[in-house]
């Protein structure tokens, strides 16, 4: 099976590195994602050869099978370097969405922020959510980041929320950072979600647990 038909089957979605340098992040990703979706086309094959063995019994084929899992399973984790590293750059990407204030110092704009979320915990959901729409909207850096900025334990809107609002924000003051930041984002997703996708066939193929198939090979 090609990649492109393993990709429909599979239902995964896809990288577009249009414009992108091969060792660029999204390059990278794009890589991953191939080599992913190839793995599983090697794994499969390996099994055909062991199920299709006249030399070997049921119990040997399945310990066989296992064995050919754990080494496929292993050979998917050779792209954590490259999915932890994007990670990080996706991190520091988004941390670079803020306007450098020109509104005082660093300790005078803490407290404005630390005073608007205090009016904000006085808010419904509902409310709040307008009003980080109205500053991405307006242009109202102080409000977007006392917002973006709140502790997690507030949870003043949803993760999910932040980050489309986030994406919102650069398309309208940096279209171009804007852009970077949908690539890196759907690569990272679309790559991530493609090695948990074949990680989980060939456990269910080589009849291992997704938890930990290595120790099911060490019983």
């Amino acid at each position: 099976m090609s990649v492109l038909s393993m990709t429909a089957a599979l239902g995964f979605s896809t990288i577009n590195s249009t414009g992108y340098s091969p060792t660029s992040d999204v390059g990278l990703l794009s890589g991953v994602f191939i080599r992913t979706q190839e793995i599983l086309g090697q794994f499969r094959e390996a099994a055909q050869h062991i199920r299709d063995s006249a030399d070997l019994t049921e119990t040997g084929k399945g310990g066989q099978m296992q064995r050919l899992g754990v080494e496929y399973v292993e050979r998917l984790r050779k792209s954590d370097p490259v999915i932890e590293q994007a990670t990080r750059n996706l991190d520091n990407l988004r941390k670079k969405i803020t306007i450098s204030s020109t509104e005082g110092d660093n300790v005078a704009r803490t407290l404005r922020e630390q005073e608007i979320r205090g009016l904000l915990l006085q808010m419904d959901a509902v409310e709040v959510q307008e009003v980080w729409m109205t500053a991405i909207e307006e242009g109202d850096q102080l409000t977007f980041d006392a917002i973006r900025n709140a502790p997690k334990f507030t949870k003043l809107i949803l993760p999910d929320t932040q980050r489309l609002g986030e994406a919102e924000w650069l398309d309208k003051r940096n279209p171009a950072n804007a852009k970077e930041l949908r690539d890196l984002t759907s690569a990272l997703q679309a790559a991530t979600d493609a090695i948990a996708r074949v990680r989980s066939t060939i456990c269910r193929e080589a009849n291992l647990p997704e938890s930990d198939p290595i120790a099911r090979l060490a019983e």
